[in-house]
């Protein structure tokens, strides 16, 4: 809407607090704001973040190349809060937590 009708935007909604807005809501879930990545455009969330959903543990679990059920998802996504709870986490440490949970399986398996 902003990019193909900037002025109606502007005339319809009073824009001066939004930024002010973003930061403050990013700072309440402890989220980072890509300095390139203003508000309007769809942002990726960090897995690493309390606030991860099954869907963005499993858009990473199949970056790294692996295939999880999805009660396998949930189970990683479940650590991951878990881990995001007690102290906060860097991006290495949920795929640490994915890759720890995947080696789990594949031991299992073998055995």
């Amino acid at each position: 809407m902003v990019v193909t009708s900037p002025e109606y935007t502007i005339s319809k909604y009073n824009l001066k607090m939004l930024k002010d807005i973003e930061e403050y809501v990013a700072s309440c879930v402890q989220v980072n704001i890509p300095f390139n990545n203003p508000i309007a455009v769809t942002r990726y969330i960090s897995i690493s973040s309390r606030i991860t959903g099954w869907n963005a543990v499993k858009s990473r679990v199949l970056q790294l190349g692996y295939s999880l059920t999805d009660d396998q998802i949930n189970e990683v996504t479940a650590k991951i809060k878990q881990m995001g709870d007690i102290r906060p986490l860097a991006v290495d440490d949920a795929d640490s937590i994915i890759h720890s949970h995947n080696l789990t399986l594949h031991q299992e398996k073998v055995a």
